[in-house]
């Protein structure tokens, strides 16, 4: 399940939210994600880390990811590549048994999938306004997010949490 913010800006009075996790179409999108690195979309070197080994995983929940610098934020999947922990050793026959499993169940795109796993490359997040990296917003930033529209800060008493699928 997703989950998300409602936010009226005390400045402009815009309304806006952020809307961060997994939803029903997870999967689909997930699919969608790692499709765009084998096509390049997310540059040569995702392409080539992404084919760098077997079982890679992809982290292509969405996260708030907030500029220190600017306090612009955006929601956009991870991206970070993962890979087994066992992945530097030969699979045992357990072990490589149950990466086919994994592989060609219906659960193996879930980010619990993860678990287990070690960071092959963390993707960086850069912000598009400043062009300093970004990081994954606490919840308490979460709550304080501004608005897109004018940088004003959210009025007191909104921040409604939004959970959905």
């Amino acid at each position: 399940m997703g989950d998300g913010r409602s936010f009226k800006c005390s400045k402009c009075g815009n309304s806006y939210s952020a809307r961060w996790g997994i939803g029903y179409l997870y999967p689909v999108t997930h699919s969608e994600e790692i499709q765009k690195i084998k096509d390049g979309e997310y540059g040569q070197e995702w392409k080539d880390l992404y084919h760098s080994a077997e079982h890679v995983e992809v982290d292509t929940e969405d996260h708030v990811y907030l500029c220190g610098k600017c306090g612009c934020w955006t929601v956009e999947p991870g991206l970070s590549l993962y890979v087994p922990n066992y992945a530097d050793e030969p699979l045992t026959e357990q072990q490589d048994v149950q990466a086919d499993e994994k592989l060609q169940g219906d659960d193996w795109s879930f980010p619990d999938n993860l678990v287990g796993c070690r960071v092959l490359r963390e993707r960086v997040h850069k912000c598009t306004a400043c062009g300093e990296v970004m990081h994954v917003a606490t919840k308490e930033e979460i709550q304080h997010l501004r608005c897109p529209e004018c940088g004003g800060d959210p009025e007191d008493g909104t921040g409604d949490r939004i959970l959905w699928d």
